[in-house]
């Protein structure tokens, strides 16, 4: 992969695109901004798209799996996923199923170590400020030419959960978890909260970790009708009146046990 790199690797920046450049050229303040507008509304970027001049190729391994990704045409990802079939074959004596493997990150979304990998489509690029590289002094509004997102694939942890029964129904309504009733309020609470914190805490990089909200609403009233169903309580808001807000479980002097986390990106203790 070194080697391809070093290879596939060329120019500095990608030229202007003509079509975007032959509309703003003549065009300031207001009409200016108008027309940014409208180009992005029909997806026209600043930049040639297409440039032949222009090539990246990035490559990132975790354990045995693996995700290049490459600024090119699609005919250079085609070689390279032949290259990388042949040299695995040769030099490894591994088989690769190579089919649909290549994705366009602006219209797909790849998945890799549990999350989604895309880019902004060009409409939903934000706009700039920073300063001119011929001159510091001037700054100038740009269009962001790309922004690689990493997502959380909530459908898929929603569909796990339904899997395991922590949720069911096309609506994914939070259930109880029978297998759970035998443990005391404290283990059942912990339950749900480290599945929680775990999911939180891996996820806690994604540009769309609101998007988690489905998530903890399961694992919380999952939690809650549990308890219900382990003290006979009939209603979740009868085990929320029992235990609070946030399911504090405390001992007979009222020392605190356990609870369920607050929403939101778990606080983590950082050494420097």
């Amino acid at each position: 992969m070194g080697d391809l790199i070093l290879n596939f690797n060329k120019g500095i920046r990608r030229k202007t695109n003509p079509e975007h450049h032959k509309i703003i050229r003549k065009l300031s303040g207001i009409e200016l901004a108008k027309a940014n507008r409208e180009l992005r509304k029909k997806q026209i970027p600043r930049l040639l798209p297409n440039d032949e001049n222009f090539k990246r190729l990035s490559y990132i391994r975790y354990g045995d799996q693996f995700i290049i990704g490459i600024i090119g045409s699609n005919k250079d990802s085609l070689k390279i996923q032949i290259d990388l079939k042949e040299f695995l074959k040769t030099n490894l004596n591994l088989e690769w199923n190579i089919d649909n493997t290549i994705k366009h990150a602006s219209t797909d979304r790849v998945n890799f170590l549990g999350f989604e990998i895309h880019i902004t489509p060009i409409n939903k690029r934000v706009i700039q400020i920073r300063a001119k590289r011929e001159d510091p002094h001037t700054m100038v509004k740009v269009q962001q030419t790309s922004r690689p997102l990493i997502s959380v694939p909530v459908s898929v942890l929603v569909s796990k959960l339904n899997e395991i029964k922590y949720c069911r129904g096309k609506r994914n309504n939070p259930t109880r978890v029978g297998r759970l009733i035998h443990l005391t309020p404290s283990q059942i609470v912990n339950h749900f909260k480290i599945i929680w914190l775990i999911i939180a805490n891996y996820y806690s990089v994604c540009s769309n970790f609101a998007a988690l909200n489905q998530v903890y609403y399961i694992l919380f009233y999952s939690c809650v009708l549990t308890l219900a169903s382990k003290f006979r309580l009939k209603t979740k808001s009868k085990v929320l009146k029992k235990y609070g807000k946030y399911i504090t479980i405390k001992t007979n002097t009222g020392n605190l046990i356990t609870s369920f986390p607050k929403w939101g990106k778990p606080i983590l203790k950082k050494k420097i």
